[in-house]
């Protein structure tokens, strides 16, 4: 843009708004801010000023002032000051001065002078990653890693090592690495692109290392019966390279576990009946592993335990009774069953027949009873659950007689408070009615209404408060309070009474003003009124007066203004017109 902020700012101070504005027409220390407010106290007073006709000229000033400090704005936002401007004015200068006399310089070259020659750039060639390590890698095994290049020319490799195989696969190295002798390696691949070298570091190391293998890693016997017993053998072998040592680190105490050169030995002679599982754990230089053992054992001349009772209760019983049950334990298999039974219970006594078990109760205190005790054997354990529910009977009588005691004096709490309620609810509402009387008025009845909706003075009090009403209406006569009334009781003793009030209220009011508007309205609002058609009557010949009025207005206006009259002085002369009706609109407009 084409705009020098001193020669303008000098402008503005010819037309003394600089003075008004506090600012300094040299430009120094004007900055951002200060531009925009100033441009904000203009916008302001062009604003104000573009109403009024009569300041045309400092509306122009402010206008051309606003678009100045605009501009001056825009600069200033961009630059930050009028210092930045002028530097990047003189830059600009300077600039062009120097490309002139570079043109100049260039025409009056000789025709044999030579360019000199440009310098050759280097191709760009990237490689990522640039370090490959394959770690360690056992022998006869092979790894690849992929390498990607990036060149803004064609590539070829310069420099492989021997022991890596690399394929070219488009912008792509493929690079496998197979140890073939236990070594470390450590050499660089070189890319050549236009002369231009990339390296890629590449180590490996060859290993030897044994890996163990099992012929199976888990054993399962099945279902079998005692006396039987099983074996089975697992075979140990290298899949790797190396020496490989290895041991048998744990194993169930239920088998019998045994290395035999690259064997393991696994016999099982169960003596009991279950399911057996375990694991058999190896440790080796190539690894560490555990073979799972599963077994399912059966013995068909096993004991069996049978109890005909399993839950024990007394029931309810006296303190001073005495009671016996007995459990029949029973041998349902082949060999011979051994049996006792543990855990015996304080409040019970158990006595050990051959075939049974005698449980003796005697309470000597009342109270809930509940425990269990077991029945261990050769074939397993049953545990016996035992409860029962002790009474006192001299305690339970003196109990009934506290009880009854008790419910007597509570009902007769009861029964004083339920009188003494109603007693003072009684009181409260005598009360509160007679201050509904008293007050008699429209409030003072809702208030009981409110409180007691079904009280004993419910239906007198809903008709007072109705008379209440309509009597306070006729104190004020006001459009308000008749209006409420209606509002109240739409269907209510007074309600064609307060009606006829309220239009006789709003037909004074009217006649009052006596306007065409004030007629206008009653006629509109009040179609049903006793004094509607009146009304219509009035309005009408108001009418037929204020277009008389307006017809001579009209030629008054016209006149003075064929007379070239000031407008101030015909508005003067057409005031007294105005007094003759505040309702002639086109007389005022």
């Amino acid at each position: 843009m084409d705009f020098n902020i001193e020669i303008e700012l000098k402008n503005l101070e010819k037309e003394n708004l600089f003075e008004k504005l506090g600012l300094s027409p040299t430009g120094e220390g004007v900055t951002e801010k200060i531009v925009k407010e100033a441009y904000d106290k203009i916008d302001k007073r062009w604003q104000n000023y573009r109403k009024e006709v009569s300041h045309r000229a400092i509306l122009k000033k402010c206008d051309d002032a606003r678009k100045t400090l605009k501009d001056a704005y825009d600069i200033l936002k961009t630059n930050k000051d009028i210092q930045t401007y002028r530097k990047i004015q003189k830059l600009q200068q300077q600039s062009q001065q120097q490309q002139t006399q570079n043109n100049k310089e260039q025409k009056q070259a000789k025709p044999t002078q030579q360019e000199k020659p440009k310098k050759e750039v280097k191709p760009k060639i990237k490689v990522s990653p640039e370090n490959i390590n394959f770690g360690n890698v056992n022998l006869n095994r092979s790894l690849t890693k992929i390498v990607n290049v990036t060149s803004e020319y064609a590539w070829q490799i310069s420099k492989q090592p021997q022991w890596l195989n690399i394929e070219k696969q488009g912008d792509k190295l493929k690079i496998t690495f197979t140890a073939k002798e236990e070594k470390s390696f450590d050499e660089d691949i070189v890319i050549k692109s236009k002369e231009v070298y990339k390296r890629i570091s590449v180590t490996a190391n060859a290993v030897a290392k044994p890996e163990i293998k099992f012929s199976q890693t888990a054993v399962n016997f099945g279902k079998f019966d005692i006396p039987n017993s099983k074996k089975t053998e697992i075979s140990v072998t290298n899949t790797g390279t190396g020496k490989l040592e290895w041991k048998i680190s744990n194993s169930p105490e239920w088998l019998k576990v045994k290395k035999v050169s690259d064997k393991i030995v696994i016999e099982f002679e169960p003596k009991k009946e279950n399911n057996f599982n375990g694991n058999i754990e190896i440790e080796s230089n190539g690894g560490n592993t555990k073979i799972t053992v599963n077994a399912q054992v059966n013995d068909p001349e096993k004991p069996i335990l049978q109890i005909n009772k399993k839950n024990i209760d007394f029931g309810k019983i006296s303190i001073s009774e005495k009671k016996e049950i007995n459990i029949a334990v029973e041998n349902k298999g082949v060999r011979e069953l051994q049996w006792h039974f543990s855990k015996q219970p304080t409040w019970i006594e158990l006595n050990k027949a051959k075939d049974n078990l005698k449980i003796n109760f005697a309470p000597k205190t009342d109270g809930i009873f509940s425990d269990t005790f077991e029945i261990t054997s050769n074939a397993g354990t049953e545990t016996i659950t035992v409860k029962a529910d002790i009474f006192d009977p001299i305690k339970i009588r003196k109990a009934k007689r506290k009880k009854i005691i008790i419910a007597s004096s509570v009902a007769t709490t009861i029964i004083a408070i339920i009188i003494a309620i109603f007693v003072n609810n009684y009181i409260k509402q005598e009360n509160a009615w007679e201050t509904a009387k008293n007050n008699n008025t429209f409030e003072s009845y809702e208030m009981y209404i409110s409180k007691y909706p079904t009280g004993k003075y419910i239906e007198k009090a809903e008709t007072m408060q109705e008379d209440a009403l309509w009597k306070s209406a006729k104190n004020e006569n006001t459009i308000e309070s008749f209006e409420r009334y209606i509002s109240e009781y739409s269907t209510g003793m007074y309600i064609k009474n307060a009606n006829n009030l309220k239009d006789s209220i709003i037909w004074k009011n009217t006649q009052t003003k006596n306007t065409i508007l004030s007629y206008k309205t009653f006629v509109d609002n009040y179609p049903n009124s006793v004094y509607h058609e009146k009304a219509v009557i009035i309005l009408n010949d108001l009418i037929e007066k204020h277009t008389i009025t307006q017809q001579v207005a009209k030629r008054i206006f016209n006149n003075f203004w064929a007379t070239h009259v000031k407008l101030d002085v015909l508005l003067a002369n057409c005031q007294t017109l105005l007094k003759v009706s505040d309702s002639c609109p086109t007389l005022r407009g």
